[in-house]
């Protein structure tokens, strides 16, 4: 009986329910946005509905490029950080942070090339964000439990 009930200590337990509440409430927002998108159903025959205009080379080259200076320029370390340390808020901040390239990366493009270029860049630095502030937090969070989990070890008797 004092085995069971040095198992289930207050401190344990409530150790237990932090740890599972603190990782539920990280993973639901950070992969809600993952998700694939709902197939579109194709239109029929006999539609009357114009068919949307084809996407031009060039803007998949601009968009192209700018995910490549993201992806060469941009350093999420700072985020991993704050997901580790904070948690799901280093995780809000990240969604809610859109990045910004540089003014030099945009200095020759016109104006419809350059809002391309801005929002290409902005998504994919954005989502490295997010991705290093869960990953951050997802590791932080496997130490924690890990950590609790040797030290009641070590109390028990």
């Amino acid at each position: 009986m004092d085995r069971k009930r040095a198992f289930w200590s207050t401190t344990r337990f409530t150790h237990l329910a932090a740890a599972l509440l603190m990782s539920a409430a990280s993973v639901a927002p950070a992969f809600a946005q993952s998700a694939p998108p709902a197939p579109v159903p194709a239109p029929a025959a006999d539609s009357t509905r114009a068919a949307p205009a084809p996407v031009s080379a060039a803007r998949n080259a601009g968009c192209a490029e700018a995910e490549r200076d993201a992806d060469s320029q941009h350093d999420p370390l700072l985020y991993g950080i704050l997901g580790a340390v904070t948690g799901p808020i280093g995780v809000g901040l990240a969604l809610s942070n859109r990045p910004q390239p540089s003014t030099a990366a945009m200095a020759g493009l016109s104006p419809e090339a350059s809002v391309e270029y801005t929002r290409c860049y902005g998504t994919r630095a954005r989502r490295k964000n997010v991705k290093a502030a869960a990953n951050g937090f997802a590791i932080s969070a496997i130490v924690a439990v890990t950590a609790i989990f040797y030290m009641d070890s070590k109390t028990a008797p």
